[in-house]
């Protein structure tokens, strides 16, 4: 019966510990529009997304300067927009994030 415990506890407790996926890492999205565009980059770390954004915007078929913005959120927070993780692929609407290796 010991024997049996030794070899059942360490499966007990692995289970038991079962974890949410690991979603943290680099994800990027690169777009392009009639009036801009643009690379965005996301870093999710913990929780906590990272949202790089830069743009170029197209005025009379010309692109303008390099513009940036960066956000910071917390997954689940309610300012935050809804997440939707595939596979190694990040959805925030319609854009889609393809995880860096």
């Amino acid at each position: 019966m010991k024997k049996h415990f030794t070899i059942l506890l360490p499966c007990i407790i692995a289970a038991a510990c079962k974890t949410e996926p690991d979603h943290d890492g680099t994800y990027i999205a690169h777009f392009k529009g009639q009036y801009s565009v643009g690379d965005d980059t996301l870093i999710v770390k913990d929780s906590v997304v990272t949202k790089r954004t830069g743009y170029q915007k197209i005025r009379e078929g010309k692109l303008l300067a390099k513009e940036h913005r960066v956000k910071h959120w917390v997954i689940g927070s309610l300012d935050a927009p809804f997440l939707r993780f595939e596979g190694e692929d990040l959805f925030i609407g319609e854009t889609i994030y393809k995880k860096v290796p």
